[in-house]
């Protein structure tokens, strides 16, 4: 996964959370919760995308290391 992708991700997590977090301030709970859950949601997956990322790494190094 690359980096600007990851970081669009993270961007897209923060704007969920701070449009949740003002609804929340304003009374519309059922519209905040709904964004925060997609705050959530999003910040799993970009922990999966990362995790693949790692995987896949560590599998070309070793297949370096074996062909070595």
């Amino acid at each position: 996964m690359d980096r600007e992708r990851l970081l669009a991700i993270a961007s897209e997590v923060k704007d969920f959370s701070s449009r949740a977090i003002e609804l929340i301030r304003q009374g519309k709970y059922v519209e905040g919760h709904s964004l925060m859950r997609q705050a959530v949601e999003t910040g799993r997956r970009s922990r999966g995308l990362i995790k693949e990322g790692q995987i896949q790494q560590a599998l070309q190094a070793l297949e370096e290391t074996h062909q070595g």
